[in-house]
Protein backbone atom coordinates (compact mmCIF):
# COMPACT_ATOMS: atom_id res chain seq x y z
CA UNK A 1 0.00 0.00 0.00
CA UNK A 2 1.30 3.45 -0.92
CA UNK A 3 1.84 5.95 1.84
CA UNK A 4 -0.59 8.84 1.97
CA UNK A 5 2.25 11.33 2.25
CA UNK A 6 3.87 12.83 -0.83
CA UNK A 7 7.60 12.43 -1.25
CA UNK A 8 9.45 15.37 0.34
CA UNK A 9 11.84 17.23 -1.98
CA UNK A 10 14.91 15.90 -0.11
CA UNK A 11 13.76 12.29 -0.67
CA UNK A 12 13.23 12.97 -4.37
CA UNK A 13 16.70 14.58 -4.59
CA UNK A 14 18.31 11.53 -2.95
CA UNK A 15 16.46 9.18 -5.29
CA UNK A 16 17.41 11.19 -8.40
CA UNK A 17 21.05 11.35 -7.28
CA UNK A 18 21.08 7.55 -7.00
CA UNK A 19 19.35 7.10 -10.38
CA UNK A 20 21.83 9.51 -12.00
CA UNK A 21 24.77 7.52 -10.61
CA UNK A 22 23.65 4.08 -11.80
CA UNK A 23 22.83 2.51 -15.15
CA UNK A 24 21.07 -0.79 -14.35
CA UNK A 25 17.58 -1.32 -12.97
CA UNK A 26 15.55 -4.41 -12.25
CA UNK A 27 12.20 -3.96 -13.98
CA UNK A 28 9.27 -6.19 -13.04
CA UNK A 29 6.13 -6.62 -15.13
CA UNK A 30 2.91 -8.59 -14.69
CA UNK A 31 1.84 -11.60 -16.70
CA UNK A 32 -1.59 -12.82 -17.73
CA UNK A 33 -0.76 -16.02 -15.85
CA UNK A 34 -0.59 -14.02 -12.61
CA UNK A 35 3.16 -14.38 -12.19
CA UNK A 36 5.45 -11.35 -12.12
CA UNK A 37 8.58 -11.37 -14.25
CA UNK A 38 11.69 -9.30 -13.49
CA UNK A 39 14.86 -8.69 -15.44
CA UNK A 40 17.76 -6.25 -15.42
CA UNK A 41 17.74 -3.49 -18.02
CA UNK A 42 20.05 -0.64 -18.87
CA UNK A 43 18.37 2.74 -18.43
CA UNK A 44 18.81 6.46 -18.62
CA UNK A 45 16.76 8.71 -16.38
CA UNK A 46 15.35 12.20 -16.47
CA UNK A 47 14.55 12.94 -12.87
CA UNK A 48 12.59 9.94 -11.59
CA UNK A 49 11.45 8.92 -15.09
CA UNK A 50 13.35 5.96 -16.53
CA UNK A 51 13.81 5.09 -20.20
CA UNK A 52 14.80 1.58 -21.27
CA UNK A 53 14.69 -0.56 -24.38
CA UNK A 54 13.24 -4.00 -24.85
CA UNK A 55 13.30 -6.38 -27.78
CA UNK A 56 9.95 -6.35 -29.56
CA UNK A 57 9.74 -10.14 -29.37
CA UNK A 58 10.61 -10.29 -25.65
CA UNK A 59 8.40 -11.47 -22.82
CA UNK A 60 8.74 -8.02 -21.19
CA UNK A 61 7.39 -6.21 -24.27
CA UNK A 62 4.58 -8.73 -24.65
CA UNK A 63 3.56 -8.34 -21.02
CA UNK A 64 3.78 -4.53 -21.07
CA UNK A 65 1.44 -4.45 -24.06
CA UNK A 66 -1.16 -6.29 -21.96
CA UNK A 67 -0.57 -4.57 -18.59
CA UNK A 68 1.46 -1.38 -18.17
CA UNK A 69 1.83 -1.70 -14.36
CA UNK A 70 5.53 -1.91 -13.64
CA UNK A 71 8.01 -1.83 -10.77
CA UNK A 72 11.63 -0.72 -10.98
CA UNK A 73 14.43 -1.11 -8.44
CA UNK A 74 17.84 0.56 -8.51
CA UNK A 75 20.51 -0.11 -5.91
CA UNK A 76 23.76 1.67 -5.26
CA UNK A 77 27.00 -0.13 -5.87
CA UNK A 78 27.97 0.28 -2.21
CA UNK A 79 28.46 -2.70 0.05
CA UNK A 80 25.51 -3.68 2.22
CA UNK A 81 26.53 -1.47 5.15
CA UNK A 82 26.19 1.71 3.04
CA UNK A 83 23.57 0.58 0.55
CA UNK A 84 20.93 2.89 -0.78
CA UNK A 85 18.12 1.72 -2.98
CA UNK A 86 15.10 3.10 -4.76
CA UNK A 87 12.04 1.00 -5.50
CA UNK A 88 9.27 2.55 -7.57
CA UNK A 89 5.91 1.43 -8.88
CA UNK A 90 4.26 3.03 -11.86
CA UNK A 91 3.39 2.59 -15.51
CA UNK A 92 5.51 1.93 -18.58
CA UNK A 93 4.51 2.96 -22.08
CA UNK A 94 6.25 2.66 -25.42
CA UNK A 95 7.74 5.91 -26.70
CA UNK A 96 6.49 6.53 -30.23
CA UNK A 97 7.18 10.27 -30.56
CA UNK A 98 10.33 10.70 -32.72
CA UNK A 99 11.21 13.95 -30.91
CA UNK A 100 11.15 12.21 -27.53
CA UNK A 101 13.22 9.34 -28.93
CA UNK A 102 15.77 11.91 -30.15
CA UNK A 103 15.74 13.60 -26.74
CA UNK A 104 16.37 10.29 -24.96
CA UNK A 105 19.20 9.54 -27.39
CA UNK A 106 20.72 12.93 -26.51
CA UNK A 107 20.51 12.00 -22.79
CA UNK A 108 22.29 8.72 -23.50
CA UNK A 109 25.00 10.43 -25.56
CA UNK A 110 25.67 12.99 -22.80
CA UNK A 111 25.63 10.61 -19.81
CA UNK A 112 26.69 7.26 -21.17
CA UNK A 113 29.39 7.89 -23.73
CA UNK A 114 30.25 4.19 -23.82
CA UNK A 115 26.64 3.13 -24.44
CA UNK A 116 24.80 3.04 -27.74
CA UNK A 117 21.84 5.33 -28.22
CA UNK A 118 18.35 4.12 -27.49
CA UNK A 119 15.61 4.29 -30.02
CA UNK A 120 13.98 2.22 -32.61
CA UNK A 121 16.50 2.36 -35.42
CA UNK A 122 14.78 -0.79 -36.61
CA UNK A 123 11.64 -2.63 -35.66
CA UNK A 124 13.67 -4.97 -33.43
CA UNK A 125 13.42 -2.90 -30.23
CA UNK A 126 10.95 -0.69 -28.42
CA UNK A 127 11.82 2.28 -26.21
CA UNK A 128 9.78 2.48 -22.99
CA UNK A 129 9.16 5.34 -20.59
CA UNK A 130 8.59 4.32 -16.97
CA UNK A 131 6.59 6.95 -15.05
CA UNK A 132 6.63 6.24 -11.31
CA UNK A 133 3.61 6.72 -9.06
CA UNK A 134 5.17 5.68 -5.75
CA UNK A 135 8.69 5.62 -4.40
CA UNK A 136 10.39 3.73 -1.61
CA UNK A 137 13.79 4.93 -0.51
CA UNK A 138 15.68 2.17 1.27
CA UNK A 139 18.76 2.79 3.39
CA UNK A 140 20.78 0.33 5.41
CA UNK A 141 21.81 1.14 8.95
CA UNK A 142 23.51 -1.32 11.31
CA UNK A 143 22.78 -4.14 8.86
CA UNK A 144 19.03 -3.48 8.80
CA UNK A 145 17.09 -1.95 5.95
CA UNK A 146 14.93 1.07 6.65
CA UNK A 147 12.43 1.67 3.84
CA UNK A 148 10.39 4.86 3.59
CA UNK A 149 7.50 4.82 1.13
CA UNK A 150 5.85 7.83 -0.51
CA UNK A 151 3.41 8.65 -3.27
CA UNK A 152 4.50 10.76 -6.20
CA UNK A 153 1.98 13.39 -7.18
CA UNK A 154 4.02 14.65 -10.12
CA UNK A 155 7.20 13.46 -11.72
Amino acid sequence: MTERHPAPPEVVRLAVRLLDSQRLATVAVNGADGYPWAATVGYVNEGLTLYFVSARDSLRTERLAADDRTAAVVRSGADSSDALGVAMTGRAAEVLDPELVAHVNDLVAKRRRDQHAFGAASNAVALFRFSPESLSLVTVSDGRSAPRRFRLDTV
